[in-house]
């Protein structure tokens, strides 16, 4: 392997492990908005 591949290989790399984290923390934030919305219009709550 060239040392230009890899050099291409460790940004790209880095950059899906960057995009993972993004996407768990929007998916946690999803979530959580998810539930205050339940628990907002749980008939238990009314």
């Amino acid at each position: 392997m060239q040392k230009s591949d890899h050099d291409l290989l460790i940004r790209l790399e880095a950059k899906v492990d960057a995009l993972i984290t993004t996407i768990t923390e929007l998916k946690d934030g999803t979530a959580v908005k998810l539930t205050g919305a339940m628990t907002f219009v749980s008939p238990g709550k009314c």
